[in-house]
């Protein structure tokens, strides 16, 4: 399950989920030497010695609380979770929670683009930080994007970082600035100019329009 993916389901199941929580931090990039690597999608042959090596983790955390304890635990984790899933393509179609609909490679990866965006949503985000965070070239990424939603990726950035400035001027008393630069915004006048483009109004009118209407 990727992180900040809403998860739901249709009906009540017997399934349990273990979620394992992770904190990165970008040195890792420059690390050299053995890596465990764990794909994307698979299928676990042994579920039951899966749960036992996960259950182990538990057990060390919970009576000692050392962390390089529980590295070593988690070491364990993670390449019993790479042996066993053996798959490591991406599918072709992926099926919604009822099993009834179909999705296309390029709108599960549209999906991918629209979540990385969420993450990174400011000004200063990057194609080509995004081509290479998904393994792909920013040629393709576009193509696929514009191709099923008929936008362009900026296009969509600044839709939602617009929407996002809506929400930080309704649930905030920061100024027209101080939102900008929370954006990635080096001048709050482009901001207000790219706010107008978009939403009609400026950033000042939007928040007394809801103001009036509140009072």
């Amino acid at each position: 399950m990727r992180p900040c993916e809403l998860q739901y389901g249709y009906k009540e199941s017997e399934c349990s989920f273990h979620w394992l929580h992770f904190v990165y931090n970008e040195a890792f990039n420059e690390l050299d030497g053995d890596y465990i690597a764990i794909p994307e999608y698979g299928r676990l042959e042994d579920v039951e010695r899966m749960t036992h090596v996960i259950a182990e983790l538990y057990k060390v955390w919970q009576r000692y609380e050392d962390r390089h304890y529980a590295s070593f635990a988690m070491t364990s984790v993670l390449i019993e979770l790479s042996h066993q899933a053996k798959s490591k393509e991406q599918p072709e179609a992926e099926f919604d929670v009822a099993g009834k609909v179909a999705y296309s490679a390029s709108e599960i990866l549209c999906r991918r683009i629209k979540q990385y965006i969420s993450w990174n949503c400011k000004v200063t985000m990057k194609l080509s930080d995004m081509a290479a965070y998904m393994g792909y070239s920013e040629k393709y990424l576009s193509t696929v994007f514009k191709k099923e939603t008929g936008s362009t990726i900026r296009q969509y950035l600044d839709e939602q970082l617009i929407e996002k400035a809506k929400t930080i001027i309704l649930n905030s008393r920061k100024t027209i600035a101080e939102t900008a630069y929370e954006l990635g915004f080096s001048d709050p006048q482009n901001f207000s100019r790219m706010f107008k483009k978009i939403s009609g109004t400026t950033p000042t009118e939007f928040r007394e329009r809801f103001l009036t209407l509140y009072e």
